[in-house]
């Protein structure tokens, strides 16, 4: 160990270190030296190495200069023109020392790096930290590194990752540099343009190194904390960055302005870069660094974290449809490739293709892609602000406010390509409403689920708006709402929950809105009954109609004439509404037949309309086919042409044989293409031609020939009529026994809810005779009366 004079850069930081340069040094613990080489151990992956000559130092403090070497497991790697400062690590840590100084980072011996072409390469500030003091040193507002998270045994804990010792080189006068990107993403660009990563110098960089992997992380964006931290290592690259500068002056004799503009903007002579904008750069050679989506909602599953070879900040296409701004992860396999990242994001794609397509941005958002030989997938979700909505202009569906978006895109499966969006919506149903012949109003339907596919989009949600003048809502309900894209004739909307119907109260309530009409279910409910109403709404208002049996106790009657006579008034009940029962089946049953028979003649038409498509499809995609045929036997014929060549010609003919063959797979890829998406429209259309087929053979599965009385339908309910005549009978036969004490009286009541609410009539009758002035009242309570001559006026709730 020996001393010597130093520059006055090197004075000044031993002094601040107030290292006793004394050859001591020998035997201490991390501190090694033979007769040629000193090596002081970092870490258990890293040691820093320099000739006896250039090594200074005693006890807890140590000094290296000049051309130096990094060891790790993986190799050695050259640190130039450096001069390192160490101080032994009191704390409980796995970095033996502390270490600062300045050094011209080791670019040319870090993979991916190798390659680059460097403009400008002044001296950096250099560090050392292990992973809790570089994520202490760098995180914070939500940022996080995008360090290697490599397990240290990949068949053992996933999560027991390696702990390395990364240095970290800070440029303060700005760094530019070439590399080959664009390849290692998989992009376009002309020429043999680099990839270009500059920073002008007014502005810093810092640059992380693990050598062991190797991986290494370069930021545009200089922490402060980093640059307090290493201080006096900035300073001291500052100082040696202006002795280059002089040299360099005196070796051009009095210095020119190129060589002083070289280094105080480095970016100005770089070639213009294939991304717009690179903020942050990281690659890790085994594939560690991880990625996390931000925004999840409606991403499918397993489509999630990966752990991936690069990390950009940057703006850039993910395959075709999506263009992310943000931080981008992508993993490079022997099956493919994935790419995932956070930010801003621009959506492009043809749901149909041809017909309708989708282009939107979205904020705070995830997307990624997953690249195989058997599918290109991608995926994304993300906030969509209603001012530039992702629904097409023809849809009545509209975002109200920032909408959470979703997508998946499949090659392989395009019927499972579609959209989610979950939020609040309007609804205009003015194309509804003139297929319905109603006028409706509009509706704002929250907490909404929205998914588009191919067939259409389907709104789910709660709504509290009215859909009518004549409903009215006693909160929010549920709303279902379906939008074909090819045929809007087939919209539907579908609500259900507490309402009022011309302001009466029903519970529950079903509407069903659709080109057949608008149609209301519901019943009516009193403390002592729930009568069920139906019917439909017109331009005319609500018409509903609904009827129940009802019996009026009269007078003190005994046990056995009261019983009687309940079974006879129940026989009678029984054996009138059988009856009704059986000629509302019989009409039922004939509207249903005069239905199913025009349903057929529809259904046979859209049968062969859809064959006809399908057929259709079927010849270009054989058209197509015979194409690719073609060019394949035109290139096989090419490479015969070839063989046959003379020995001379072969390199000529190769050439031609080659060109030829790259135009012939154009055209094959041209037809191939076309064959994909021939494919897309031939599933739609064959789904089309099932549905029509299905639809077919369900009516013709449900025609009957039989008499309407013999119709299961009516059949059944005829023999309950005939079995409630023989009951009437039988208790009919007891009445003659019987002293006459008193009258009971039996009826029905018939109700009707319009426009100016609800009100009812009561058929009743006594002894087989009809009473007049039967009456139904529904103020204060619903009950339903009826006058019997000499006895007055008798009433019954209901």
């Amino acid at each position: 160990m020996k001393t010597r004079k130093k520059p006055m850069v090197k004075l000044f930081m031993t002094a601040l270190l107030q290292i006793p340069l004394m050859s001591t040094a020998f035997g201490a613990e991390g501190v090694s030296c033979d007769a040629y080489r000193c090596s002081i151990s970092i870490h258990e992956s890293l040691a820093i190495e320099s000739g006896v000559a250039d090594f200074y130092g005693d006890g807890d403090r140590y000094e290296m200069i000049g051309d130096l070497t990094v060891k790790t497991p993986a190799g050695n790697v050259p640190l130039l023109d450096a001069q390192l400062y160490f101080s032994r690590n009191t704390d409980n840590t796995d970095i033996g020392f502390e270490v600062y100084g300045v050094a011209e980072a080791p670019f040319p011996s870090v993979p991916l790096l190798a390659g680059a072409s460097f403009t400008a390469k002044p001296l950096a500030a250099v560090g050392l930290a292990g992973r809790k003091m570089l994520k202490s040193l760098l995180e914070s507002d939500g940022y996080t590194l995008p360090l290697a998270e490599n397990p240290k045994d990949p068949e053992s804990d996933p999560n027991d990752i390696k702990q390395p010792a990364y240095l970290f080189f800070h440029f303060q006068s700005g760094l530019a540099f070439d590399m080959p990107l664009d390849a290692l993403l998989g992009m376009n660009q002309e020429g043999d343009n680099p990839f270009n990563f500059s920073v002008p110098g007014d502005k810093s960089v810092t640059f992380i190194l693990d050598l062991e992997e190797p991986y290494f992380f370069i930021s545009q964006n200089a922490r402060e904390l980093v640059v307090e931290k290493a201080e006096a290592a900035i300073d001291l690259a500052k100082q040696a960055n202006e002795e280059r500068k002089k040299e360099r002056e005196q070796q051009n004799g009095g210095g020119t302005k190129e060589n002083n503009d070289a280094v105080k903007d480095a970016a100005s002579e770089t070639a213009k870069s294939v991304l717009p904008d690179l903020g942050d750069l990281a690659f890790s050679f085994e594939g560690g660094i991880p990625f996390r989506p931000e925004t999840i909602w409606g991403i499918p599953e397993g489509a999630g974290e990966f752990k991936g070879h690069l990390y950009i900040e940057t703006e850039l296409p993910l395959y075709k449809f999506v263009k992310l701004n943000g931080e981008i992860v992508t993993y490079i396999g022997k099956e493919g490739y994935m790419q995932g990242g956070n930010g801003k994001v621009e959506v492009s794609f043809d749901l149909i293709p041809n017909f309708l397509n989708f282009s939107f941005p979205l904020g705070n958002a995830t997307a990624g892609v997953t690249i195989t030989k058997d599918e290109q997938a991608t995926y994304f979700s993300g906030i969509n602000d209603p001012n530039y909505s992702f629904l097409p202009s023809f849809v009545p569906f509209t975002p109200a406010n920032k909408t959470l978006v979703s997508g998946y895109i499949s090659s392989a499966n395009p019927v499972l390509t579609q959209l989610r969006a979950k939020g609040q919506f309007g609804y205009d149903t003015a194309g509804l409403s003139k297929l319905v012949g109603v006028n409706l109003n509009n509706l704002a339907v929250n907490s909404a689920d929205l998914t588009v596919t191919v067939e259409g989009i389907r709104l789910r949600g709660r709504t509290s708006s009215s859909i009518h003048p004549s409903i009215q809502l006693g909160g929010s309900v549920d709303v279902d709402i379906f939008f074909p894209f090819t045929r809007p004739e087939l919209s539907y909307v579908r609500m259900s929950g507490q309402m009022q119907v011309a302001g009466v109260g029903l519970s529950p309530v079903a509407l069903d809105i659709s080109a057949k009409g608008f149609f209301i279910n519901g019943k009516f409910v009193t403390p002592l009954s729930e009568i069920g109403m139906g019917g439909q709404i017109t331009n005319q208002g609500p018409l509903l109609t609904g009827n129940a049996g009802i019996y009026l106790p009269i007078g003190d009657i005994t046990a056995a004439l009261n019983k009687a006579r309940e079974s006879v008034l129940k026989a009678e009940q029984k054996v009138q509404e059988a009856g009704y029962l059986v000629d509302q089946a019989r009409k039922q049953v004939q509207a249903d037949r005069e239905r199913d028979a025009a349903n057929l003649e529809k259904a046979r038409a859209d049968v062969a309309s859809a064959q006809n498509g399908v057929n259709k499809l079927q010849s270009q995609i054989d058209y197509q086919n015979g194409l690719i045929k073609k060019y394949n036997g035109e290139i096989a014929a090419k490479y015969r042409w070839y063989q046959n060549r003379p020995w001379y010609e072969k390199p000529a003919a190769w050439i031609a044989y080659t060109g030829y063959r790259t135009y012939k797979l154009g055209q094959i890829g041209v037809a191939k293409t076309a064959i994909a998406g021939l494919n897309i429209a031939m599933a739609a259309a064959k789904g089309v031609l099932w549905t029509a087929e299905q639809v077919l053979y369900g009516i013709q599965q449900g025609i009957s020939t039989l008499p309407i009385d013999l119709d299961p339908r009516v059949s059944g309910l005829i023999i309950s009529l005939e079995s409630a005549k023989a009951a009437l009978k039988l208790a009919q036969l007891a009445l003659p026994d019987l002293p006459v004490i008193d009258l009971d009286v039996g009826g029905k009541i018939d109700l009707t809810l319009d426009i100016k609410g609800i009100n009812g009539n009561l058929s009743a009758q006594m002894n087989g005779k009809s009473l007049a002035d039967g009456k139904v009242a529904f103020d204060p309570i619903p009950k339903a009366c009826v006058v019997i001559s000499k006895l007055g006026e008798f009433c019954t709730p209901f």
